[in-house]
């Protein structure tokens, strides 16, 4: 069966003329404007997810309203969109990007955007904190420590634990995490008593690089309550606290929409990836 979301994902950059430059896209958050600088190969990728589809508060407990005044952790922050929209309503935000020219665009956003509650983190979270190869991707959103192609360029990039996080910030409102299959990796060898300082987490798990069972066990091991869906998802905007205004970007929402009311049609699922959901549970 053809991939139809990959298949849309590369129709956009032909039909956008997508050739890895760097634009800009204006979105308003609760009355406030962002201006954000993002590579133009993430229209239907970054862009679509986080300011359109808002898959990381697919559920109405994950919206970023309910962690008003909270820590929030963005790690796979990339050019930080879902950073801003979180600084927004938490306290902190801390954003981790391992790649170095993202991480640059990512210092850039939060400059232009005056925005002062973003504490910016050039490392890759992983469970230990010892040097890393950061291998390029397809895109400028995939780059990995967990690569699987041969003869890829790659950094040496270094590390940061959610133990060092929590220990320097405390407690956890929000993890939202998208790591391209180093999430494996960090829940296979975290230590149990630091999921306890996290409240929920919004997680992309890219089922490539291991079983899903696994996470949702040691989740569910220490009192966490897990739902996940196949993508596409995407929020109703009608169901949500507060709304995203995106200035422009017409033909982005119209090719979205073709392409999510064929997806729906025809029951199509990417099983490449999930997003998993995870609330702990309130203590008896």
């Amino acid at each position: 069966m053809v991939d139809l979301l990959s298949l849309s994902a590369s129709l956009t950059n032909w039909i956008l003329r997508c050739k890895g430059n760097i634009i800009k896209v204006n979105f308003e958050v609760d009355g406030r404007w962002f201006e954000v600088f993002v590579p133009d190969d993430q229209l239907f990728g970054a862009v679509k997810d986080v300011l359109l589809n808002r898959v990381y508060e697919y559920l109405p407990d994950f919206e970023l309203t309910n962690f008003n005044g909270e820590v929030i952790i963005d790690a796979g922050a990339y050019v930080g969109l879902f950073s801003l929209i979180a600084s927004v309503f938490a306290k902190k935000v801390i954003s981790i990007e391992p790649h170095p020219v993202n991480f640059n665009l990512l210092k850039i956003n939060k400059i232009i955007n005056n925005v002062e509650n973003m504490v910016l983190v050039g490392r890759a979270l992983w469970y230990e904190k010892v040097p890393l190869n950061l291998y390029e991707g397809n895109h400028t959103g995939s780059s990995s420590i967990t690569q699987t192609r041969d003869n890829v360029e790659s950094y040496l990039v270094r590390a940061v634990t959610l133990e060092e996080i929590i220990d320097r910030f405390g407690e956890i409102g929000l993890l939202k995490m998208d790591i391209e299959g180093g999430e494996f990796e960090v829940f296979n060898n975290v230590r149990k008593n630091v999921l306890d300082g996290i409240k929920c987490m919004s997680i992309e798990v890219h089922t490539r690089a291991g079983d899903l069972n696994q996470i949702i066990r040691i989740l569910s091991s220490r009192h966490f309550e897990v739902k996940f869906f196949y993508p596409p998802i995407a929020k109703d905007p009608s169901e949500s606290t507060y709304q995203i205004k995106i200035k422009d970007l017409f033909s982005v929402k119209a090719w979205r929409k073709l392409v999510y009311g064929l997806c729906s049609l025809a029951g199509v699922k990417d099983k490449s990836a999930v997003i998993l959901f995870a609330k702990r549970k309130a203590s008896p």
